[in-house]
């Protein structure tokens, strides 16, 4: 399983950031768990390149479906550091507003909140006003979706866990017209 262990140490044992998991539900907003992370002492904070090489190598993209839209989905036009990271589900104009409220510059939406291609970004779409929001406001997006699924000891192999017996790996179909 990808620990919050694990993610610390692959950043850097030097670096300092905030981890945060966002609360909020479709049904309303709970309160805040914030996580510290390697603090050492020092503020020197990650790149926002930092992170990203760190998620990747925990998950990488290439373990993603071919369909799915993940990775970096929102890129800010200056280098960003992070200094904390907002965890979520659905990043939603209500979790935007919560990442907001905590001056995250990196939100990281297990589902990834920009899937279809935009013709254009205007106040109209929800979707297009939480892409123009981050922007304005400096903030990255990335998404993991199925190449967390799919790695070794992620998402998949978390909720496994929960039962007993014996697990076996499945492969994907070859003939996909067969399904």
């Amino acid at each position: 399983m990808i620990s919050k262990s694990h993610f610390r140490c692959l950043l850097n044992r030097h670096r300092s950031f905030t981890f945060l998991k966002a609360t909020t539900t479709r049904t309303g907003s709970h309160p805040w768990t914030v996580h510290p992370y390697c603090i050492t002492g020092q503020r020197n904070m990650a790149t926002l390149s930092e992170v990203i090489s760190t998620l990747k190598k925990m998950a990488p993209l290439s373990l993603a479906e071919s369909w799915d839209n993940v990775g970096l989905l929102v890129e800010p036009d200056v280098q960003t550091s992070v200094s904390r990271v907002f965890l979520t589900n659905d990043l939603t104009e209500d979790v935007l507003e919560e990442a907001v409220s905590v001056d995250a510059n990196l939100i990281v939406s297990y589902h990834p909140p920009v899937f279809a291609p935009f013709k254009r970004i205007t106040s109209d779409a929800w979707k297009s006003r939480i892409v123009s929001r981050c922007l304005g406001r400096g903030i990255a997006v990335y998404s993991p979706h199925t190449s967390w699924d799919a790695v070794e000891n992620g998402l998949t192999d978390w909720l496994i866990s929960c039962f007993d017996g014996t697990v076996s790996t499945i492969q994907p179909a070859k003939n996909k017209s067969r399904i």
